[in-house]
């Protein structure tokens, strides 16, 4: 009597793969209209762009082409007319526009608007205050002289009454009031535009370092095609439409890895020439002499 076979164990249900994340910044069909009461005005038109942490993007476009209104809706300030602004897969009007700007979004104006009656390091420390920001060691003052430090104002300079300070040292107050509450996301509106070559430079390579080491995710509206080209992607705002290029000519440090932008595209190799062979006269049989080519007349340089 033969034993009976066991059925076959089930096959345990395979685990789906796990959702990716969502991109820290999502804009979704956003449109925008402005009306003065007597008309109105559509400055944005069914936008819809991914912004990922890690990563240095630029605005370009004409003036006028609604850069400065893209910004403002990317940074909380505004609402659209139209379509969803979303933190981490979360609509910024159900998580609160107050709250996204104060935890998780931060805002570099132009005009730097610092509290001139104050210090470096008080402007720091105030909007830390403001925002309830815990510093993660030594409290308010040394997490604000630090972040000072990093940005290249030692202590005397963050001492000092920010009208005393340089163009570029009042913009670096500036980013370091940004950072003092740990945001993810850093905004900047023509942050180098009143600014010396060098001194702007040394914006640029500011910013990189907050993207690349950072992992934070960093949008700059600019005219500059320079810095444009020290970004990491590239979006043009034309016409109220949003679209993107690679930055093909991004410096060093891919974003979050530390090493190169490479270019999506890569051009074809092309098969080695062979060398150039040149076609060998019949052999001369013996005895036989090639005739001599009449000599050709050389030309004197007159017309």
């Amino acid at each position: 009597m033969t034993s009976a076979t066991p059925p076959p164990s089930p096959t345990p249900p395979s685990t789906p793969a796990p959702a990716p994340a969502p991109p820290v910044l999502r804009l979704a069909d956003v449109s925008h209209t402005y009306s003065d009461g007597r008309r109105r005005t559509t400055v944005l038109k069914g936008i819809d762009q991914d912004f990922e942490r890690g990563t240095f993007y630029t605005v370009l476009g004409p003036s006028g082409s609604g850069k400065t209104t893209l910004l403002a809706l990317a940074s909380g300030l505004e609402n659209p007319t139209r379509g969803t602004v979303s933190f981490e897969g979360r609509d910024l009007t159900e998580l609160g526009l107050g709250r996204y700007r104060n935890r998780h979004a931060a805002t570099i104006f132009q005009q730097y608007n610092l509290l001139t009656y104050m210090t470096a390091l008080q402007n720091v420390t105030t909007a830390m205050e403001i925002t309830g920001a815990t510093p993660p060691s030594g409290g308010r003052r040394a997490h604000a002289l630090r972040l000072l430090d990093s940005l290249g104002l030692d202590r005397a300079e963050a001492t000092r009454n920010v009208r005393r300070l340089s163009g570029g040292q009042q913009q670096r107050v500036a980013i370091a009031r940004a950072l003092a509450c740990e945001v993810d996301l850093l905004f900047a509106d023509e942050p180098t535009g009143n600014l010396d070559e060098d001194t702007a430079g040394g914006i640029v390579e500011i910013f990189r370092e907050l993207a690349h080491e950072q992992g934070k995710c960093v949008v700059v509206v600019t005219h500059s095609a320079h810095l444009a080209a020290r970004s990491d992607r590239v979006l043009t705002l034309r016409r109220g439409r949003l679209t993107e290029r690679r930055a093909d000519t991004a410096g060093t440090g891919a974003p979050g890895t530390g090493r190169p932008v490479r270019s999506r595209k890569t051009q074809p190799t092309s098969p080695p020439t062979p060398p150039e062979t040149r076609p060998t006269s019949p052999p001369t049989s013996p005895g036989t002499q090639r005739p001599t080519p009449p000599p050709t007349p050389r030309s004197s340089g007159r017309g």
